[in-house]
């Protein structure tokens, strides 16, 4: 008999009354907003922004069109959008619906990317003027003539507005009349953007060098000659300044002395400025190349490369981990910032020379087909520049589950909290000195293209640099067959896991490809099955087949009712996590880690907390070509049984955080943070952190301090201190949000290295 499964009626359109994720968009203003004011994002033009971006497919949530060319960068400010364009106008267009609100006209071309600051736009235009415009209302407060065209993007810094013109000056003008304090002259045009931080600003020149300039007197701190002109704007972070020349190199310069730590040869020009972001440069060449690299920030080693269809003259974003970026094939990209496989890309009618904007769930790009867009996710819808905490607030929706073991999952309410924690891509402006006196390697670019995947998922293998052959990652991740499922068909069921009140059986189906394996979570049956846990069980795939396009997440294959409820999932051949705790070398063990991560983070992002993270839970695909892969399984929702019962029953005390013992205190994406903490404890160590009777292990979650990892294994006393905040007892002590542990891993691993 040929079944009608559940995820084929959903796919359809045709389920009425069913549970539903639901999803509440965000449109308070508050303090709390994300938003893009100026040029490269800040006054350091580090090109990299704690918002959110859309991670998978796009579309435009709304066009506005221009009379020109749009090559500028848009900002994005209290609810608005503002962006130059050739036909001589800086537009002002709500958010949202991308309605003009206002629009100045200068006469001549707008290339010069606007900054907002304190109520207040400026810009310059190829007119030779920098006006200061009302954000509210469109009014011209002041206009401050140069001697030759605007292009470059003004920043502004305790209240002095510092700008370059074609006429080979950089200016510093007040911010509330444009009154002049002081001019550099280098005598050859600058297009560059300045970049201001510890008190100089840093500015490129086509007479070939870089200037560092005292913001008070404008004396000239240092300069250094690079081999072509600068229209490279540089990016400063901690003690560095990065920046490209014509000459091809990337540049890695001293901030006090302008003393060269590396360059970076690439294969043309570089005239878009760099973006740093997690200890990696994201530079692309410009008019001449098709290329964007990623640049370790501490050597200049490349870690990757992609190329496009076009040049690449949009400079790159990085939000998220995710990096964004134009080109002259006229699509706009998002690649992984980790691997520079491709996430998604969006095809408009001309080349992309703007450099993206990316605010809480949106893109907002121009192109040269003279309009501006906002791009948001298809699947998810964005809230897009209103303001507030900045991230979708998912309503939490209660779902029943029968899981193997009393797996567990539920929607997720995405919260703030005000513990007072940064992003981790973001640095205070107050870096530490780097005191190195490594010495200056150059460093050339390969001709290795990053391996491209699908749009839907999120790649996550690491850099090839400096692997050992011997211990190899997999470039391409085993993955799942795409078939439907005909539960009356399946062959050779033979039970390979138990728990709970669920067994899962390993089967065979018939494909006209040939015989695939695949695993079948069903209930364990004992009489009638009753309807709330038909519905459960089909509420548990739901949730999980909304979250499992990702290379770390067991794939759902299909789901029925009838003649039992049933999961039809990948089959992994390689075991669980506990039957390899404490037996993989430290590389392999926080690569795993990390993958694992991951992939609980990409369920995070979608609203969904695992809730039952434990070794058991975790499965392995056999690879042949590199190390064995991670899948997190059973995604459940513990929070139902929670909510059930006075006990802890379904739960593992071994790998349950201190709040799940607790009714009163909420279980949510911290606690994943927990239960990760410890799944990795003891997949380091090979053993979990307590270990006892139930009762015992309950009260030492409670109140007792784990061992440090280091001293029941053979490990660097830096994996201490990630893995005891991820296992804090008071959750404000934990990490934040998951992507704190997630970069604590990263920086363990590459430390192997």
């Amino acid at each position: 008999m040929r079944w009608v499964t559940r995820r084929r009626v959903l796919q359809s359109g045709l389920l009425i009354g069913s549970t539903v994720m639901t999803e509440r968009v965000a449109s308070q203003t508050g303090a709390g907003a994300v938003e893009w004011p100026t040029f490269s994002f800040d006054r350091r033009n580090s090109g990299r922004s704690p918002a959110v971006g859309p991670t998978s497919s796009v579309s435009a949530a709304w066009r506005h069109e221009t009379g020109g060319p749009v090559a500028t960068t848009p900002v994005v400010a209290s609810g608005f959008v503002y962006v130059g364009s050739d036909d001589g106008t800086l537009y002002a267009l709500d958010a949202i619906s991308g309605e003009r609100q206002w629009s100045v006209e200068t006469g001549s071309r707008v290339r010069s990317s606007p900054t907002f600051r304190d109520g207040t736009i400026y810009f310059g235009s190829d007119d030779g003027a920098v006006r200061a415009v009302d954000a509210s209302g469109g009014d011209v407060t002041w206009t401050t003539a140069t001697d030759d065209n605007v292009s470059s993007s003004p920043v502004v810094a305790d209240g002095t507005v510092y700008v370059g013109s074609e006429d080979g000056r950089l200016y510093a003008m007040a911010a509330g009349d444009g009154e002049v304090g002081w001019t550099v002259d280098t005598g050859s045009p600058i297009t560059s953007s300045p970049a201001v931080a510890g008190g100089t600003v840093y500015v490129g020149s086509a007479d070939t060098h870089l200037y560092a300039i005292d913001i008070t007197t404008g004396e000239v701190t240092w300069r250094v000659e690079t081999g072509d002109g600068i229209a490279s704007s540089p990016a400063v972070v901690d003690s560095t300044v990065y920046v490209g020349s014509g000459d091809g190199y990337l540049y890695a310069l001293d901030t006090g002395t302008g003393e060269q730590r590396w360059r970076f040869r690439t294969d043309g020009l570089v005239g878009t400025s760099p973006t740093v972001a997690n200890s990696t440069v994201y530079v692309a060449n410009g008019l001449f190349s098709r290329r964007l690299y990623a640049v370790e920030a501490e050597t200049g080693n490349e870690r990757w490369m992609v190329e496009t269809d076009g040049a690449v003259q949009s400079s790159p974003a990085v939000a998220d981990g995710l990096v964004y970026f134009g080109s002259g094939d006229r699509h706009v990209y998002a690649v992984d910032a980790d691997t520079g496989n491709t996430q998604w890309s969006f095809e408009t009618s001309d080349l992309v020379a703007s450099s993206p904007a990316v605010v809480d769930g949106a893109v907002y790009v121009g192109s040269n087909d003279g309009s501006l867009y906002a791009l948001t996710d298809d699947k998810i819808p964005a809230r897009v520049g209103t303001g507030g905490p900045g991230l979708r607030e998912l309503a939490p929706v209660v779902l029943g589950v029968l899981g193997l073991g009393g797996g567990s999952a539920w929607l997720l309410r995405r919260r703030r909290t005000d513990r007072g924690q940064s992003r981790p891509d973001i640095l205070d402006d107050d870096g530490d000195a780097d005191g190195s006196d490594t010495p200056v390697p150059e460093v050339e670019a390969s001709d290795r293209t990053a391996t491209d995947s699908s749009a839907d998922t999120t790649a996550t293998s690491t850099s090839d640099r400096a692997r050992p052959a011997s211990q190899p990652t997999a470039d391409r991740f085993p993955g799942a067959p795409s078939v439907s499922v005909d539960y009356g068909y399946l062959t050779d069921r033979e039970i390979i896991g138990s728990g709970g009140n669920a067994d899962v059986v390993r089967a065979t189906l018939p494909t006209d490809a040939g015989d695939q394996t695949i695993a079948v979570k069903e209930p364990r049956v004992a009489g009638t099955i009753r309807s709330d846990d038909v519905e459960r069980m089909l509420s548990e795939a739901e949730v999980w087949s909304k979250i499992d396009d990702h290379d770390h997440i067991v794939r759902v294959l299909d789901y029925a009712a009838e003649p039992l409820p049933w999961i039809a999932m990948e089959y992994m051949d390689g075991g669980t996590l506990a039957e390899r705790a404490g037996t993989l070398d430290l590389p392999q063990a926080l690569w795993a880690a990390l993958c694992i991560t991951r992939g609980v983070r990409h369920a995070h992002r979608k609203g969904v907390a695992h809730l039952d993270l434990k070794p058991e839970n975790v499965l392995f695909r056999e690879s042949d070509d590199g190390w064995d892969v991670p899948k997190v399984a059973d995604w459940g929702l513990s929070r139902y049984l929670l909510d059930h019962s006075n006990s802890v029953e379904g739960l593992t005390p071994q790998y349950a955080a201190p709040e799940q013992f607790d009714e009163e205190t909420p279980t949510d994406d911290i606690t994943d943070i927990y239960q990760l903490g410890v799944v990795f404890y003891e997949l380091l160590t090979g053993q979990p952190p307590f270990e006892g009777r139930p009762a015992e292990v309950m009260q030492s979650v409670l109140e007792a301090e784990p061992t440090p990892p280091s001293e029941i294994a053979d490990l660097p006393q830096d994996v201490d201190q990630v893995l005891l905040r991820a296992l804090a007892t008071d959750r404000s002590e934990r990490y934040d949000d998951i992507v704190y542990l997630r970069d604590g891993l990263k920086r363990l691993y590459h430390d192997q290295w």
